[in-house]
């Protein structure tokens, strides 16, 4: 059996494409109640507490989810200027 350091280096050795192919489909594999430890510093907690407040308070434009996919969709097909 292979050891899960090996299959992190063999892993990161991959183009970036297929590294998050690699990511998405472990991140899908877990139960929806895995939590694991994750690690915000201070600054960027205090932006999430902003947004979620100026989404609270109705001072942020929101978006469907077709909406968004579809803006990404567009902007990856634009040539990089």
């Amino acid at each position: 059996m292979v050891a899960a350091e090996e299959v992190l280096t063999m892993a990161l050795s991959l183009p970036s494409d297929q590294r998050a192919e690699i990511a998405q489909r472990l991140f899908e594999s877990l139960p929806a109640e895995y939590e694991w430890p994750i690690v915000i510093d201070e600054e960027l907690e205090h932006e999430i507490e902003r947004r979620i407040e100026d989404h609270r308070l109705g001072r942020s434009k929101t978006v469907d989810l077709e909406t968004f996919a579809r803006t990404l969709r567009e902007a990856a097909q634009r040539p990089a200027s």
